[in-house]
């Protein structure tokens, strides 16, 4: 017979100050006076925290009453588009839980997910172009629903 599982000791957050302080500044950038959009790369080699890091910065900007986002890329989604599907989703989520209406995040999601065709009849640069601008205002729906 087994042993009885343990539940798993939350680890305290150490040694990665310096990163999460980096991910703070570009977060108040981005809510601040430039209100720019900002990108971040965390990357490594496997064991180092990077996990630990990005979720103690989820904490952290939630406990601060801003929304996370999160999409994943994962090898074995073979969905075109599947993050953004992911992204979409969490964001429509998000401004329901807020009472807020979400009209272009609806929109790109019907036509991510090929409900109903582009506005008018176009090429498929232009569907593709209408998608990921109305993907784009989808963002900023979510970046305005915050409580």
């Amino acid at each position: 017979m087994a042993p009885p599982l343990l539940p798993r000791p939350r680890i305290d957050f150490f040694a990665r100050s310096k990163e999460l302080r980096c991910l703070r500044d570009l977060h108040a950038e981005v809510v601040g006076e430039s209100g720019r959009g900002r990108a971040a790369l965390v990357t490594g080699p496997a064991g180092v925290g990077k996990s630990q890091l990005l979720a103690e910065l989820k904490r952290k900007l939630r406990e601060a009453g801003h929304p996370v986002i999160e999409g994943r890329c994962r090898a074995a989604d073979h969905r075109p588009h599947g993050t953004l599907v992911d992204l979409l989703g969490a964001i429509a989520t998000l401004l329901s839980d807020l009472g807020r209406p979400s009209p272009y995040t609806q929109r790109a999601l019907t036509l991510i997910s090929g409900l109903e065709q582009p506005t008018e009849a176009r090429d498929g640069s232009m569907a593709a172009l209408e998608l990921f601008e109305t993907a784009r205002h989808s963002l900023l729906e979510a970046g305005r629903g915050q409580a």
